[in-house]
């Protein structure tokens, strides 16, 4: 049995307990003083249309002496009020990395320090590096960005006939097209249980939520088929495409880059031993090892791997009209321009409006979001969070400064909001902007801690007679089962994930991703047969016992 842990690293104690005997021992007395940790984003920000060219801003700000010891500082203090393991930054002006650094460990196990050149899963991050390899095929002619989707790959399916011949390329990656995902996508999809060629198929059942142009909604699913395109328009294999799009990544992104700590990977230990492990809160707030997750179909869209200064060498070409630090040219700046352009506006953001106070538009790019800052200035960012990692990497295109935030925290835990007191630090000190990010991020934190500590109170051990008709397999690849010490598990793919009870008869999710954590689970039997429900998921149905 799995047991959360990246690199075989051993079970995070508490007062000489292992983690599991921890969370069912305070499940018994109850969770009153426990502390549990965690943060969620919730959709906020974005205000009027403020489209347009870019502004042209006050002075650039200066990467000063001053500065940078003030961004460090805030840096420590943000890392210990959100919980972070470790983290990575670096900082971009022109044509050069002006300041890289790490902090804290890259491991709790071994101790081992962060650096710049530690990899860190950088999720979503991946989207911008799939068009910008994309990118490199139209400057060839072999696709356009407006290549009827169905041109390219004659077996393509939408879910009407308009859209499957009307769907562009540029529309799998501009999030406009009206097409949702499930609710339970996310999950499965960062399983390791959906293929390229499961991705693919699962277009024509998705469901439509507005008509295209009309409502974003981010997909995952449209952008990983837009990664998959180039190979399916030279003709290459449905059963190949997961290695050939890596293979095209490392040959057209990652080495004329000179990124080479990255790669498109599930697991980084087969590249070097700089890895960082990342880490969630379960809880009651203690700190476990969460293992490294394979996307597989999905990996276009958040598979990636990378160091903060693989991530600088990469916004330097973003900002330097798509050539890289060591003169070559990767991709057309025509071609670069079309990725930055603003498309679909994001009504609802995906951003605390604590965090982003300064933001009065936002509209998404292909693979990034363009925000409109209060004072005129254009900054082109994109956040990745997965199992156990969050990041973010932004730049000002007029001013030609960028940044980069990585860290091992999953985003909901604190890792999100500690990349975005980054962000407020790095603006405030630079332009004035975002000044009481720091402070806002913390009172959110603090308040959702809150609410896990309550819910952690109401936590009770699991009565073995009560779930022993239900333990066995599900649909949906799930497995519910007892370890030897009466500790209730849900498994699924690698993930392992305890089970404890709360009034009623309702069960809860209490270590694991943020995308399963604290969610309730209940167990039922009706004349059909057994079932188990996770909360926005749905049902599974009981296959067999162990």
């Amino acid at each position: 049995m799995n047991d959360g842990s990246n690199d075989g690293a051993e079970r995070s104690t508490v007062h000489g307990l292992t983690r599991r005997q921890a969370l069912r021992d305070a499940a018994a007395v109850g969770a009153g003083a426990v502390l549990a940790a965690g943060a969620g984003v919730v959709p906020g920000a974005a205000a009027q249309d403020t489209q347009g060219a870019d502004a042209t801003p006050a002075a650039p700000g200066v990467f000063s002496d001053e500065l940078l010891h003030g961004l460090e500082t805030d840096i420590r203090t943000a890392m210990e009020t959100f919980g972070i393991t470790g983290a990575a930054i670096a900082l971009v002006q022109g044509d050069e990395i002006v300041h890289s650094a790490g902090f804290g460990a890259r491991d709790l196990r071994s101790g081992a320090a962060v650096t710049d050149r530690t990899r860190f899963r950088i999720g979503s991050i991946t989207k911008s590096m799939t068009a910008l390899m994309v990118a490199t095929f139209i400057d060839e002619g072999v696709l356009a960005w407006d290549t009827p989707v169905i041109d390219a790959w004659p077996q393509f399916r939408a879910p009407t006939d308009e859209l499957t011949h009307g769907l562009r390329l540029r529309d799998l990656f501009g999030m406009g097209t009206g097409l949702a995902e499930s609710p339970t996508i996310e999950f499965f999809m960062s399983a390791g249980t959906e293929s390229a060629l499961d991705i693919l198929r699962s277009i024509a059942y998705l469901p439509i939520v507005g008509a295209p142009g009309e409502v974003f909604y981010y997909n995952n699913t449209l952008f990983s088929a837009g990664g998959y395109l180039p190979s399916l328009a030279q003709g290459a294999p449905l059963a190949g495409l997961e290695p050939a799009y890596a293979k095209l990544m490392r040959e057209r992104v990652f080495d004329p880059i000179g990124m080479t700590d990255a790669a498109i990977a599930a697991d980084p230990r087969p590249l070097g031993g700089d890895n960082a492990t990342g880490y969630t809160r379960d809880l009651f707030g203690q700190p476990t090892a969460v293992p490294y997750i394979s996307i597989d179909g999905a990996a276009p869209a958040g598979m990636g791997f990378a160091s903060a200064v693989d991530l600088a060498r990469y916004l330097i070409v973003q900002m330097n009209d798509g050539v890289a630090p060591g003169g070559a040219r990767v991709v057309s700046a025509a071609n670069l321009a079309v990725m930055h352009k603003p498309g679909i506006e994001v009504a609802q953001g995906l951003f605390l409006p604590e965090t982003h106070p300064d933001t009065i538009s936002l509209r998404y790019c292909l693979g990034w979001f363009n925000e409109m800052l209060s004072d005129g200035r254009r900054l082109i960012q994109h956040g990745g969070g997965i199992d156990g990692f969050a990041s973010l990497v932004g730049f000002f295109p007029a001013d030609r400064i960028g940044f980069v935030a990585l860290n091992n925290l999953e985003p909901g835990r604190g890792g999100s909001l500690f990349n975005a007191t980054v962000r407020g630090s790095l603006l405030s000190r630079l332009y004035g902007l975002e000044h009481n990010v720091s402070a806002l991020a913390a009172e959110h934190f603090a308040s959702r801690r809150e609410r896990t500590a309550a819910l952690a109170a109401e936590t009770q051990s699991v009565d073995p007679a009560a779930v022993a008709p239900f333990l066995g397999w599900y649909s949906g690849g799930f497995r519910l089962r007892f370890e030897p010490d009466d500790e209730l598990l849900l498994e699924h793919d690698i993930r392992s994930m305890p089970l404890l009870a709360l009034p009623g008869g309702a069960y809860v999710v209490a270590d694991g991703p943020d995308v399963m954590l604290e969610k309730r689970v209940a167990l039922a039997a009706d004349p059909s047969g057994l079932t188990m429900t996770i909360e926005e998921f749905d049902p599974a149905r009981w296959l067999t016992g162990d």
